[in-house]
Formats: structure tokens, sequence, C-alpha cells
């Protein structure tokens, strides 16, 4: 999502000075201002951009070392479900699958194929 925004910013600022903004949502809003990026691409990347930042900082505040959720404890997944608006740790799991593969397809629409191997 970052490197979206990141993107755009470096092909299209020339053009468009507007979309020069140090966060990455507004910057991907006013991409849409500006009619570099569809609204429904930008329905997909914000909201993920949130729900990645909320989360990552949950795992940063309280591991230290890699997080593993297999080990995670009913407190941090807890707390990780209410941060998704989820209602238990399941459903969070598959919506960040699905949300993973929105972004990905939004990514190579956008950016262009990401060369796997």
């Amino acid at each position: 999502m970052e490197f979206v925004a990141q993107c755009y910013q470096l092909i299209h600022a020339h053009k468009h000075p507007n979309i020069l903004h140090a966060n990455t949502a507004e910057t991907l809003r006013l991409c849409v201002d500006e009619g570099l990026i569809d609204v429904g691409d930008a329905d997909i990347l914000v909201p993920s951009i949130r729900l990645y930042h909320d989360l990552t900082q949950i795992v940063r505040v309280c591991f230290a070392e890699r997080f593993d959720p297999t080990t995670a404890t009913k407190a941090f997944t807890s707390a990780l479900v209410r941060a998704s608006f989820e209602p238990y740790m399941p459903q969070l799991e598959e919506r960040l699958k699905d949300n993973q593969a929105a972004v990905r397809a939004c990514f190579e629409k956008l950016v262009g194929p990401v060369a796997s191997g």
C-alpha cells in the first residue's frame, strides 16, 4: 500500500503535485481526487492501511521476537480481534487472507505484476 502511494508520487507528482503527502492513506485519497486511482481500489487500500497498522502496533508492543499466532495467549488474540472489529480470531485470519489477496490484486493492477520465484 505504501509502495503504491510512493510509486504514484514518483511517477505523477510532476503533473499532480497535490498528491505529495507524508500520509499514505491521504496520498491514495488524493490520487483518487486527481483521477489517478479508482475509488474502488482506494476503498480496498485505505482501510487496509489502518487494519495492518493497528495490528502491527499491537504485535510490536507485545512481542520483542517474531510473533507466532499458534502460541499467542487468549488475551493477546482478544486484543487483535478487538482492534480489527472481528468477533473471533478465525474470522480475523480469514479477513487478513482475503485482504492480502485484494491488496495484491490492486498492487498488480496499479503498479504491475509481482515477479515470483
